[in-house]
């Protein structure tokens, strides 16, 4: 697992084109203000240990949104930080539990 962990005060995004066949299509467009953005890039060995980088994950993201004072953060798929790849699948898997660990 990769993180690339910020602090912003003001982050807009939108969403261009789907990376993937099988995922629904969405037209989103937003902005965060005072927030903390993660881009993290799931590799394959993460499968192995999923546990472990979903607790270490989420434990990084805390620590960084309490730095802040924040509870407003960003988590987006980023598939440029390593060589190694998970499958989309795992990275689903693993945002999808970070996610529920956050709420």
């Amino acid at each position: 697992m990769k993180l690339l962990l910020f602090y912003t005060h003001t982050f807009s995004f939108k969403t261009a084109e789907k990376g993937l066949a099988n995922v629904p299509d969405i037209d989103v467009e937003e902005s965060v203000r005072d927030g903390v953005v993660i881009f993290f890039h799931v590799e394959a060995e993460d499968e192995e240990k999923q546990n472990k980088v979903v607790q270490k994950f989420t434990k990084n993201v805390k620590w960084l949104a309490r730095k802040f004072n924040t509870a407003n953060v960003v988590l987006h798929s980023f598939n440029h930080l390593s060589l190694s790849k998970g499958s989309p699948e795992l990275a689903e898997t693993i945002l999808d539990q970070v996610t529920e660990r956050l709420e």
